[in-house]
């Protein structure tokens, strides 16, 4: 249902509904969209996570977890951010990999075809976005734009070295403000290390997840979920705080519970409650 949810309120983005997350607009319709979400880096972190609780799902149906990978990547499309489009392209590749659910001739075929009937839609789609992004690594470099940006980096700059001249900024920190939109950065900055500690303790369960799987693909493909997801906070505001992803890390962090073969959820399905 959250799925469905999202993935419409970014499809309506096509037909100019909802917020913009980059103001660019070609006509009437609306390109880096958010539908009626509003923060595009929270949507972002959500589709990210959604998409890897749903692929789980279906880990054992290559066909469907295919269908459900277009309908996401298309959906990252109308975000135009690069976190979606890349993480559920990493992410789709890493499933084939630990899964191998079907020959590499016929996952060819199917995509290859898909893309051939989506093509002219992608292209009409992503070359605002394209021009944006050849502008921003023209203007600051490669490194400089897929790591954040100049104006996040000049912030967090800014940051420590407020933090060098009041070392104790590094314990209590000095007030949120997320000017930085580098997760970790914004967290060190509003609440110290004291901080950093509290809002991060769903990395830890996402590692003790790797201790309740039963099964090496399933172990690798979640912990690789969440490296995804944390590689996001590292160049993105709004993600571990997000109340709006929190649901589906918690999902992703008990992901043995969701699956009917594991024996925990057979275990507590029994229990008299």
């Amino acid at each position: 249902i959250n799925g469905t949810v999202l993935l419409l309120n970014l499809y309506l983005s096509f037909f100019g509904f909802g917020f913009s997350n980059y103001s660019i607009s070609t006509g009437d319709i609306s390109i880096g969209g958010t539908g009626f979400f509003y923060a595009g880096n929270e949507v972002a972190g959500a589709l990210l996570a959604l998409y890897a609780i749903i692929v789980f799902k279906v880990r054992h149906n290559a066909i469907v977890a295919i269908c459900y990978t277009f309908a996401f990547f298309i959906a990252s499309l109308a975000l135009m951010s690069k976190a979606p489009i890349l993480g559920i392209a990493i992410l789709f590749v890493i499933y084939l990999f630990v899964y191998k659910p079907i020959g590499y001739l016929k996952l060819t075929a199917i995509t290859t075809v898909a893309l051939f009937v989506l093509f002219d839609f992608i292209l009409e789609t992503i070359s605002p976005a394209v021009d944006r992004w050849a502008y921003l690594i023209g203007e600051y470099g490669a490194l400089t734009y897929l790591t954040g940006g100049s104006k996040r980096w000049e912030m967090a700059s800014s940051i420590f070295t407020r933090i060098s001249e009041y070392p104790l900024l590094i314990i209590t920190g000095s007030g949120w403000t997320g000017f930085a939109e580098q997760n970790f950065v914004d967290l060190l900055e509003g609440f110290g290390l004291v901080g950093i500690i509290v809002f991060s303790i769903w990395i830890f369960w996402g590692v003790n997840i790797f201790k309740r799987l039963h099964n090496k693909a399933d172990e690798y493909y979640v912990l690789s979920a969440f490296f995804l997801l944390i590689a996001v906070a590292v160049l993105a505001g709004h993600i571990i705080q997000s109340a709006m992803i929190a649901p589906f890390i918690a999902i992703l962090a008990n992901i043995n519970f969701v699956s009917k073969h594991e024996k925990s959820f057979i275990y507590y399905k029994r229990l008299p409650i």
